[in-house]
């Protein structure tokens, strides 16, 4: 994962938190028995500490401020340094196109090119907005914590800045460059995936509807296939050429005499360790091969049997699929149009979408998420090509302050390319749609023609209920749910209709993060809650198995003891009994947003990390979390009732006569409790 500029200490920031903590001293001083206190010695002040020499930048070092004029920050990340690159709009696009932009690279640009594939970078400062929000590029940055500002002036505002300095472009609560000389860029990861699947027993084209695993089908195609299964008729028909067919390909294609997983197999050896430039002509060589191999003698012709196996007449859409593109990226790959499903228009068709694969831009997002290489496989997905629509859009599903779904559409006038590459001059329609109190559907932004009402009505309608359970009751709710899709004209005269062409769960990053470093598994994300008796009584135990969780009394020492184990608790309150409730991943976000969505009934006070604390002899439960601070600091009532809940649980759960320490915020001065002596102090270590 990339370093969120920790070391960077905001003034505003500390100075708010410096006044929080003399507030809640203060507050200590004006209840704390004064037997208490004679045993209390404060710590520093900030600027004892030697916070001062934190907050002032080093002599090499400069600041940028990019929030002068007008802005627009697109996607808040903090980007790891690079190399400042300041282009003009064709430098951009020749850049672009020929490879010749690094991922150590933060991008300084006179302009965007809306219909090119940004490069993988460390961050972009664009000069003009964006014509319109929530296209691929924006989806990108998001999905890679790519930094994304608009800044006016800029480009000419850069003007000037070597480039043989490194930029780290900071977007969090404010805007602004750090420019030095010294790299500290460093984000690589170690990944468990993709999965290493045995892809040749399958069959070669499966339709939507099938319950085939992800690494076979595809990541596009998966969730469409659980639409399909789960009712919705919305899609047009879609196959998939399953993995299987890649890895046919690479086996029995040759080129000088080597099959082309051979040739992979040699070119991407220890290519980490290579020169850009050097990656850049191995890759360019495994591309050359994807376009000039030619079937071993005694092996079926792939194309000649995917040709009699595909039912669809006329063009073709053929769409990347690989089994980890919509989990780590966006626009990673290229999708292809075949004018018919003949061998030889499918082969065309195919190898362009295997061979952008092997691109310096998909290669360099696969190493910094640490991919595996030699598992890396390629489904096609497979649909009619969509010609002469009316509008093709995107959008997004997120649950709004009602906790109900809501849509929110972009409208694009013109072919499929437009929605998601648009450029400059693209007409667009903006439309927001959701259920009022009494479940009816209102639509509001952009004004729209009563067709194109009634169409967008029906399409939330068939949507709806699957999106409820799947932003509500899946055990790792995504974020929101990403959709693309075409509006054509129905076979009803007068009337049009919504094809829905891809519906991807977007996840937080901490949460990908989990999944490609192998702390969860990646099935799990396809794992419904298990609710029975979702409205009525239920035992707290049966509410903890659900989530995933189990009761304080279940936990093993042991876990606490592992290396590296964090362990994670909650404070709730079921039918007016405390109840402590613990994990070992790091999703507490999650396990929250669960109680409040999935059992209203139970109330989330408290949570924090579970720790043994000297030698094993006393039990810290320590640092608050999901609180806010100011309400933990000055609500002195709060904190009582915390204390008192808390103990009433502990005592409810634990069989061991320890010690146990609890601090009830992430003020460094915890509140402690003594079992033996059956009292509450302060003191001024931190665990």
């Amino acid at each position: 994962m990339r370093n969120h500029g920790t070391k960077a200490i905001l003034l505003d920031k500390e100075m708010f938190k410096f006044k929080q903590w003399l507030t809640f001293f203060a507050l200590c001083f004006a209840f704390i028995p004064t037997s208490i206190l004679a045993d209390i010695s404060l710590p520093k002040t900030s600027t004892q500490l030697g916070c001062e020499k934190a907050l002032q930048p080093k002599s090499e070092e400069q600041r940028i401020d990019l929030t002068e004029n007008d802005h627009h920050i697109y996607v808040e990340a903090i980007g790891p340094s690079g190399k400042a690159l300041r282009l003009t709009k064709a430098q951009y696009r020749e850049r672009t196109l020929n490879e010749d932009i690094d991922p150590d690279s933060v991008l300084i640009l006179e302009d965007i090119d809306l219909e090119i594939d940004m490069p993988f970078v460390s961050g972009v400062i664009l000069s003009q907005p964006l014509s319109i929000e929530g296209t691929h590029i924006q989806v990108l940055c998001e999905k890679m914590n790519i930094p994304l500002i608009y800044s006016k002036n800029a480009y000419s505002k850069f003007n000037g800045i070597d480039n043989d300095l490194y930029a780290t472009l900071r977007t969090i609560d404010q805007a602004h460059l750090d420019l030095t000389n010294r790299s500290h860029s460093n984000r690589n990861l170690k990944s468990v995936l993709p999965k290493r699947y045995d892809r040749h027993l399958s069959d070669w084209v499966v339709s939507h509807g099938t319950n085939k695993p992800r690494e076979i089908v595809g990541d596009k195609f998966f969730p469409l296939a659980r639409l399909t299964r789960d009712g919705f008729t919305g899609s047009p028909e879609i196959y998939t050429y399953t993995a299987s067919v890649y890895e046919t390909f690479i086996n029995t294609y040759a080129y000088k005499g080597e099959t082309l997983r051979k040739i992979i197999q040699l070119e991407t050896r220890d290519l980490q360790h290579k020169t850009p430039q050097a990656t850049k002509s191995a890759l360019a060589r495994i591309r050359q091969a994807f376009r000039e191999v030619q079937l071993s003698t005694g092996y079926t012709d792939i194309f000649a049997k995917l040709s009699n196996d595909t039912p669809i007449e006329g063009p073709l859409s053929i769409r990347s699929n690989n089994d980890v593109e919509d989990l780590i990226g966006a626009g990673l790959y290229a999708s292809a149009k075949a004018d018919s499903r003949k061998p030889r228009d499918l082969e065309t068709a195919i190898r362009k979408v295997y061979e952008s694969m092997f691109t310096y831009r998909a290669y360099s997002i696969r190493q910094a998420w640490g991919l595996k290489e030699e598992n890396l496989s390629m489904p096609i997905l497979v649909h009619r090509y969509i010609g002469h629509e009316r509008y093709n859009g995107v959008g997004k599903i997120q649950l709004n302050q009602d906790d109900e779904p809501e849509m929110q559409l972009t409208l694009v006038v013109g072919n499929q390319t437009k929605a998601t590459n648009p450029n400059a001059q693209a007409k667009s329609l903006n439309i927001t749609l959701s259920l009022d109190e009494n479940s009816q559907i209102v639509v509001e932004g952009d004004k729209i023609d009563e067709r194109l009402t009634r169409s967008v009505k029906k399409f939330y309608s068939s949507l709806e209920s699957h999106t409820q359970r799947h932003l509500k009751m899946m055990t790792h709710s995504p974020e929101f749910l990403e959709i693309e899709y075409v509006v054509i004209e129905n076979k009803k005269p007068g009337e049009l209709e919504f094809q829905l062409l891809q519906y991807k769960h977007r996840y937080s990053q901490e949460l990908v993060f989990a999944i490609v470093t192998g702390q969860l598994r990646r099935e799990a994300l396809d794992e419904e809650l298990e609710v029975a008796d979702f409205e009525g009584k239920m035992e707290f135990y049966d509410i903890a198995t659900a989530l995933k969780t189990k009761p304080l009394s279940e936990l093993s020492f042991n876990e606490i003891q592992l290396p590296r184990q964090t362990v994670r608790y909650a404070l709730v309150l079921y039918q007016g009994r405390p109840q402590i409730i613990t994990w070992n991943h790091s999703f507490h976000s999650e396990i929250k947003n669960k109680l409040s969505r999935s059992f209203p009934q139970v109330e989330w006070f408290h949570g924090g990390y579970i720790r043994l604390y000297n030698s094993g002899q006393k039990l810290a439960f320590e640092r608050a979390m999901m609180e806010s601070s100011t309400e933990v600091f000055l609500s002195l009532f709060r904190l009582h009732k915390t204390k008192r809940l808390f103990l009433k649980a502990i005592k409810n759960t634990m069989s061991e006569k320890m010690d146990f320490y609890a601090s009830f915020s992430e003020n460094p001065v915890p509140i402690l409790f003594n079992m033996k002596t059956q009292q509450w102090t302060f003191s001024p270590r931190k665990f």
